[in-house]
């Protein structure tokens, strides 16, 4: 009963902590163990907080983890499905977030792309594709990752592009590659790509406004934004995500002869 007395009054002071302070002083472990209080109702869960972190590195692929995997961890069925069920939570919390009924006006349309680009990206190092899609009036109707990994066929990816745009009545499209930490790119190579699907979406009466590139550090490159003094700034930032032959190609052209 002692115990029993002891680890409530542990949790009691843990959430009044959260009530007073936010989560801004919490570490990743604490901040898992609060949120484990609601789906284990009698046992420690700093422990398995711990444990978790261990075994995926970082809270949101704990909460990315299947419940097979997350059940690995000594995790019950309620804790799974909860801990997942969050992970699915905070993406319709986004989708809806970003879906406006108002004009963007298009002095603010690259710092609300930069925001959707923040929201989705900013917690992952894995390549990924994500599609924002506005309509005539500039008012954003969809935002989400719609491919994980390399493109492995292009007509299929702009065929999914192209239907869910028509899906939601949308004639301007927002493509994001996000580059992965290990990646080595071709930018002449994603600059053709986004070439052909602005040819593409064109035929189909839809408008590719831009299509960025962006990396786990957070720098952003908008191929189509003509602003030469920033490009230049971000292709620097970039640098090591391209692939050293272009840049050896470039080489070799300043240096041959002339005539």
């Amino acid at each position: 009963m002692a115990d029993n007395n002891l680890h409530k009054g542990h949790r009691n002071r843990v959430r009044q902590r959260f009530l007073e302070e936010g989560m801004e002083k919490f570490y990743d472990h604490q901040f898992l163990e609060l949120l484990l209080f609601y789906a284990i109702p009698r046992k420690d869960t700093n422990a398995l907080a711990h444990q978790l972190l261990n075994r995926f590195g970082s809270i949101h692929h704990v909460l990315q983890a299947s419940p097979a995997e997350l059940k690995e961890c000594h995790v019950g069925e309620n804790a799974a499905v909860f801990l997942h069920l969050i992970d699915s939570i905070c993406s319709r919390y986004l989708q809806e977030r970003y879906e406006t009924d108002y004009d963007i006006d298009d002095n603010q349309l690259k710092d609300f792309i930069s925001r959707c680009i923040f929201e989705h990206l900013s917690h992952t190092a894995e390549e990924q594709y994500l599609l924002i899609l506005l309509n005539n009036k500039n008012q954003c109707q969809f935002h989400n990752i719609i491919h994980s990994g390399a493109i492995v066929q292009d007509d299929l990816f702009t065929q999914k592009v192209i239907r869910l745009a028509v899906s939601y009545q949308c004639d301007n499209v927002f493509l994001v590659h996000h580059l992965p930490d290990d990646a080595m790119v071709s930018l002449m190579e994603e600059r053709d790509f986004a070439d052909i699907l602005k040819t593409t979406f064109r035929i189909a009466g839809i408008m590719l406004k831009d299509y960025i590139l962006s990396t786990p550090s957070g720098s952003q490159l908008f191929l189509f934004f003509k602003d030469e003094e920033e490009e230049d700034m971000l292709e620097d930032d970039l640098d090591d995500y391209f692939d050293e032959e272009e840049d050896s190609e470039t080489d070799e052209d300043s240096s041959a002869p002339d005539g």
